[in-house]
C-alpha cells in the first residue's frame, strides 16, 4: 500500500471510531432516559401491585364480615322466634286470666 492509501485508510479508520463514539454516546443517553422511565414504570407498576394486595384483603375482610353477620341475624332470629313463641304463650295465658275474670265480675254485677 502506498503513502497515500494509508494516510487515506487511517482518515477512514479515525471517522469510523468518531462516529462509533458518537453513536455510543447517544444509546447511551437513550438508554438513561428510557431507563429512568423504566424505573418510573416499575415503581408505578409496584405502587398498584401493593394497592391491588390492599384492596384484597379490604375485599377478603369485608366478605368474612358479612358472612358472620348473616351468621350472627340467623341465630338473632331463631330467638326471634322463641321469644315470640313465649310472648304467644303468656299473651294466651294472660288473656284466659282476664277472661275469668271478666266473667266473674259480670257474674257479681248481676
Amino acid at each position: 500500500m502506498s503513502q497515500p492509501q494509508l494516510v487515506e485508510l487511517k482518515s477512514l479508520v479515525q471517522e469510523n471510531s468518531h462516529r462509533i463514539s458518537v453513536n455510543h454516546d447517544m444509546i447511551g443517553r437513550i438508554y438513561e432516559e428510557h431507563g429512568g422511565r423504566l424505573a418510573g414504570l416499575e415503581g408505578g407498576l409496584r405502587r398498584v401491585e401493593v394497592g391491588q394486595e390492599q384492596l384484597s384483603h379490604d375485599l377478603r375482610a369485608v366478605a368474612e364480615g358479612v358472612t358472620g353477620n348473616a351468621e350472627r341475624i340467623g341465630r338473632l332470629e331463631g330467638r326471634f322466634d322463641g321469644l315470640e313463641a313465649k310472648i304467644d304463650h303468656l299473651s294466651a295465658v294472660v288473656m284466659a286470666g282476664f277472661t275469668a275474670h271478666e266473667q266473674r265480675i259480670r257474674a257479681l254485677e248481676d
